[in-house]
């Protein structure tokens, strides 16, 4: 994910922002819940603002209040996956965490965070809203329950790994205020970023270890485009088995799936998981992966995809005439492997996806 984070407003850098927009969904989901202890008028004029300085910079805008969904985390996600960028305004940072989270779409962002197609534009509290700790900006915002939930949150939503700081030597009515937090940063040695109205932060999460399932995938799927043009009639990718190069690599797949899925089924050979959100590829879109358990005689292919193809009898008859091709019986399913030097790929009946998704469900 793209993270654009400035201390007031879209800031100096809006020529990253038109071109984003012309290699992507120009849709964006506009929220503004850090301002809900500021009062209807107030709202309305920030909303309106943010609105048409958006739709200038190229983006169509829809607004979206968090509270509307409040504890139905699952309709806000259907609403979300149909944006690929997503602006939260600023204001409170206490009631904006607030509303993520009980609204879920603080999950969201998490689960989507290794994805490369997402943008999120953060201003202020909308930036702040991501550092992993929010009990210094106390000396700014006022820790209230406004939703009267009965707490305050101060972990944050930790997609980056300091405190960001707006307003930094602005004309900002809580200037003074915004020093403190920097010198107390300063004394204890937090790490902050703090940023002068106009200034603007391009970060990329997932960068380095995060995003890791997603390349492999990718380079997986590259690595064997040229032999699946032999498979006539390949339908869609339905499963996929991770490789781990090393027991470290496996417990950071894992770790990763754990963050981006759940597990639907815990087998001998490594965890089945759901993605919460699937990952889009040529062949379909992808939701069931497997981290298997590190096996040196794997190492030659960093994945396994499993295909639906709409004559798989066709498969079944090159078996005695390609050695290439090899029949797999097993109590659950049967399967014809296609193995190259580059290649190792499966046609399983039932399919994966239907042989683990009916037992998770009957559980």
């Amino acid at each position: 994910m793209i993270l654009y984070l400035s201390s007031q407003k879209f800031g100096k850098k809006t020529t990253f922002l038109k071109e984003w927009i012309e290699t992507h969904n120009k849709k964006v989901l506009l929220i503004f819940n850090a301002l809900d202890a500021k009062g209807k008028e107030k709202i309305d004029n920030n909303i309106n603002e943010d609105k048409s300085l958006l739709e200038e910079i190229g983006f169509e805008v829809t607004i979206i209040d968090l509270k509307e969904y409040f504890d139905r985390a699952s309709d806000l996600i259907k609403i979300c996956q149909n944006y690929s960028a997503f602006c939260v305004m600023g204001g409170n940072v206490f009631v904006l965490r607030q509303a993520m989270k009980y609204s879920g779409f603080d999950t969201f962002l998490k689960d989507i965070s290794n994805r490369k197609e997402y943008l999120y534009i953060g201003y202020s509290a909308g930036s702040c809203v991501l550092s992993k700790e929010l009990s210094l900006l106390k000396n700014v915002d006022e820790p209230i329950d406004f939703y009267n939930r009965g707490e305050i949150i101060y972990d944050g939503i930790g997609l980056i790994d300091y405190i960001f700081i707006p307003h930094y030597k602005s004309d900002y009515h809580k200037a003074h205020l915004i020093e403190k937090c920097v010198e107390t940063c300063e004394r204890d040695k937090i790490n902050y970023k703090a940023l002068t109205d106009g200034e603007v932060l391009i970060e990329e999460f997932g960068r380095e270890n995060n995003g890791m399932i997603e390349n492999i995938i990718d380079k997986n799927l590259k690595r064997i485009e040229k032999d699946l043009t032999e498979i006539e009639d390949i339908q869609a990718i339905d499963f996929i088995d991770l490789f781990p190069t090393s027991e470290e690599h496996r417990i950071q797949l894992d770790e990763e799936a754990a963050l981006i899925g759940r597990i639907v089924k815990e087998t001998e050979r490594g965890n089945v998981y759901l993605l919460n959100n699937p990952i889009k590829t040529k062949y379909g879109e992808l939701s069931l992966i497997k981290v298997r358990f590190f096996d040196e005689t794997r190492t030659n292919w960093e994945a396994a995809a499993d295909f639906d193809v709409k004559d798989r009898k066709a498969l079944e008859d090159k078996v005695e005439k390609d050695s290439r091709f090899k029949y797999i019986a097993r109590p659950d399913w049967d399967a014809v492997e296609f193995k190259t030097e580059n290649t190792l790929v499966y046609f399983l009946k039932p399919l994966a996806s239907e042989v683990y998704l009916k037992n998770w469900k009957e559980k």
